[in-house]
């Protein structure tokens, strides 16, 4: 098995080199097509759900690998090895990898640019972004131990338009950061 871990736009590139390979082709994106390696008979995709930073080392033990396979027989190589890795291993198809990849985004690039905004509103006042450490890991312990819905609290859940209205005074000149508050309080 080779696993071609890069660039989404560099997939293909490699796959070209690798067209006479008889054993299982397998790329790791969360958004390209299994088919995109289909020059050879034997393919698939590992997606491990998980953003993969340099310095951090990933604990695959429970990490979701997403599966998908161009056989049965593929996909029986394919899901023994990643079970190797995880104990989590979730059989897809490219479109629900797709859609979970999307939702990834929502939870993981978009809650940082969240905490980004958060971070330059606590500089300017003279104080760091760790204060908010223990409200987010809370809020994201509720979401996972409810439903997003039930741990939704603040103002916009309490229909308290006095504080959004203050909130909304004290972003004026910041016009994407009102922008995004007016937003997700709609």
């Amino acid at each position: 098995m080779i696993i071609i871990a890069v660039k989404d736009e560099a997939i293909r590139d490699v796959v070209l080199n690798l067209t006479t390979y008889k054993g299982v082709l397998v790329h790791t994106s969360g958004t390209q097509p299994s088919s995109i390696l289909d020059m050879t008979p034997n393919y698939g995709v590992i997606y491990p759900l998980q953003t993969m930073t340099k310095n951090n080392i990933a604990d695959f033990t429970r990490l979701p690998l997403l599966i998908t396979a161009s056989s049965s027989e593929v996909l029986k190589k394919i899901c023994n090895f990643a079970k190797m890795m995880s104990g989590n291993v979730v059989v897809c198809s490219d479109e629900d990898r797709r859609r979970v990849h999307l939702s990834a985004v929502f939870v993981c690039n978009f809650v940082n640019v969240m905490l980004q905004i958060a971070d330059d509103i606590l500089k300017e006042n003279g104080y760091e972004l760790s204060m908010l450490e223990h409200l987010v890991r809370e809020t994201i312990d509720n979401a996972m131990n409810q439903t997003p819905v039930q741990a939704l609290t603040g103002p916009a859940r309490r229909a308290d338009y006095d504080t959004i209205n203050k909130h909304l005074l004290l972003l004026e000149g910041k016009s994407e950061e009102r922008e995004i508050y007016e937003i997700l309080t709609n």
